[in-house]
């Protein structure tokens, strides 16, 4: 595992309540946090910036890693169960969902967001989405240990793009020099929104609803409220 904090980390420095952050400079005044959950291997449950629909959500460990990859071992499979429960929580609350991650190596930024903390999506899509990003990638087939398969391409160097269609069926592909937000600006095509730059986001009065609502209600499996 890399070091639990990096100063320069948008989202190390908002874990650690910090000012100058992409969430600050938004919700200063508005919000102290966007957290709705924290559970499983230290991980904790925010709505993104810049939505690409109503309802979408980020896992994201507490310490600093750079994808879900690099995850501890004996982290993985609580980390799996609870994001597993998650996202059936998010069907029953919004439909079909997709989930995806651009998972950067130890020494390159090619993981694709320009986000170097690893990050979950999950984005709810209203319909199914059954293509996927990059069709010329060599994608496989990730089973149920997922996090395992994504440690494959970590342990060997490799940055990568995990994606799971909104029927289930999950797939990881090895990327280098993965153009920022890509898998983000292909979503945003599929389910007809283009707002797909979290940079340009402004306030978004939907995800203070968001966080509103989701702290009223009973948090899924392996996860629990903040600590106030």
């Amino acid at each position: 595992m890399r070091d639990s904090y990096d100063s320069l980390c948008g989202f190390c420095r908002e874990f650690a309540g910090l000012d100058g952050t992409p969430f600050s400079t938004r919700y200063d005044g508005v919000l102290a946090s966007r957290e709705v959950w924290r559970g499983a291997a230290c991980c904790r449950v925010l709505p993104s910036i810049g939505q690409l629909s109503p309802g979408h959500l980020l896992v994201l460990p507490e310490h600093h890693i750079t994808a879900f990859g690099q995850l501890r071992a004996e982290d993985r499979r609580e980390a799996e169960c609870a994001i597993e429960s998650l996202r059936r929580f998010m069907i029953s609350q919004f439909g079909p969902v997709v989930l995806f991650e651009h998972g950067s190596n130890a020494t390159s930024a090619s993981g694709g967001c320009g986000v170097l903390h690893a990050h979950l999506h999950l984005v709810p899509t209203r319909v199914q989405i059954r293509n996927r990003p990059l069709p010329e990638a060599n994608w496989v087939r990730v089973g149920a240990q997922w996090i395992d398969r994504l440690a494959d391409f970590t342990d060997t160097g490799q940055s990568y793009v995990y994606f799971r269609d909104g029927l289930g069926a999950a797939r990881a592909a090895s990327v280098a020099n993965l153009p920022s937000q890509l898998v983000r600006r292909w979503l945003a095509t599929e389910i007809g929104t283009d707002a797909w730059d979290w940079r340009s986001a402004e306030r978004e009065p939907h995800l203070i609803d968001l966080v509103q609502e989701l702290r009223r209600v009973q948090p899924p499996l392996g996860f629990h409220a903040p600590e106030p």
